[in-house]
């Protein structure tokens, strides 16, 4: 039996923390690279058996492939690090880890089959075919994996053919890393690779993984957002704050804003459930105070404690109640509805655009 024939047992164990033994794999001594990895996670995870299609488009032909079924994911809160170590004997050993990212769009999302017919993405889990691979050489436009780690972005992965996307782990050596913030409602497939000295692939395993927001019932100070608001090319004054370096949004005030756009959305509350409702496509229902003055100097920002859901269906997102009114993260509300968000440094500008999707960053 060779390297090529066997069958890495990354037993995704990280529902239990618990690290890939030798015991659990093959014999055999000629398959000692089966039990060449271990990944564990920082924190609790619960497994979540629930079917979920994941529908990737092509970014050269533009078109949509057939969806790839799951029958569940590991949910882990937003943060948690995650060890990839090489517990083998093989000096010779390449690790590539990569991941994709498949979002919930929310909004309606227009793409196309094989056939060119038009097929909407709303409420579906949607990416694209590039990855993001992990490195400690950092290029143009990477995100942050933490310390001396970077998430660079590509059309594709070839272990065989590029050598410096590689971590390089020798036996006995691991990286802990964090997954890139993509949007509140993110399922990740995680790729570990591995190569051998003169060989093609040995193993690879996905890792379906989806993250939400630590439950923390610490209040945070929030300061008036300092930066410019465009939406749809017209400057707009939004009461904003700034927590913890993201941008936060009044609710309500979004909801008007994009009222009558293409990703318009309701804003209900059930005070009987605690709950937010918020519904896409739905025109919005003003209830007063919408845009209204934008407050001045630090407020304290408590964590929403009413559950947040989508179309009906619950969803974990970053919210803070200032002054009894909700603030979201605004880059999770583009990814939920599917709007762009970009932010030009030089100017100081926040975009908000509903004629494009939204894009991570």
């Amino acid at each position: 039996m060779t390297k090529k024939l066997l069958s890495l047992l990354l037993a995704l164990t990280m529902a239990l923390g618990l690290t890939v033994s030798a015991g659990a794999a093959e014999s055999a001594p000629e398959v000692e690279g089966s039990n060449a990895i271990s990944i564990r996670s920082g924190m609790g995870v619960t497994r979540v058996n629930q079917s979920v299609e994941l529908y990737q488009e092509d970014t050269a032909s533009g078109q949509v492939g057939d969806a790839q079924s799951l029958a569940g994911y590991n949910q882990v809160p937003f943060g948690t690090t995650i060890t990839v170590g090489n517990v083998g004997t093989d000096a010779s050993a390449v690790f590539y880890i990569y991941c994709r990212s498949f979002t919930r769009r929310a909004g309606s999302t227009i793409t196309h089959d094989a056939s060119g017919a038009e097929v909407d993405m709303q409420g579906r889990y949607f990416g694209y075919s590039t990855v993001q691979y992990l490195t400690d050489k950092g290029a143009a436009g990477a995100k942050s994996a933490g310390e001396g780690l970077y998430w660079n972005t590509d059309s594709a992965i070839d272990g065989s053919t590029a050598p410096d996307r590689a971590k390089v782990l020798q036996p006995g050596e691991s990286v802990t890393f964090t997954m890139p913030e993509d949007g509140a409602d993110t399922i990740f497939q995680l790729f570990v690779e591995v190569y051998y000295a003169g060989e093609e692939i040995t193993a690879r395993r996905s890792l379906p993984l989806k993250f939400a927001p630590p439950v923390s019932a610490e209040p945070r100070p929030a300061v008036p957002s300092s930066a410019s608001v465009m939406v749809n090319g017209t400057k707009t004054s939004f009461d904003a704050y700034n927590i913890d370096g993201s941008n936060f949004f009044k609710l309500r005030d979004l909801a008007y804003v994009l009222n009558g756009t293409r990703k318009q959305f309701q804003v209900g509350w059930d005070g009987a459930a605690n709950a937010i409702s918020l519904t896409a496509g739905e025109a919005y229902t003003p209830v007063g105070g919408e845009m209204s003055a934008k407050g001045s100097g630090e407020q304290t920002a408590k964590p929403t404690t009413a559950r947040i859901l989508l179309n009906g269906s619950e969803i974990s997102v970053t919210a803070y109640e200032i002054n009894n009114n909700n603030y979201f993260k605004l880059r999770d509300i583009g990814s939920a509805f599917d709007f762009g968000v970009d932010w030009d440094d030089a100017a100081r500008t926040i975009s908000i655009d509903t004629a494009k999707g939204y894009t991570p960053g």
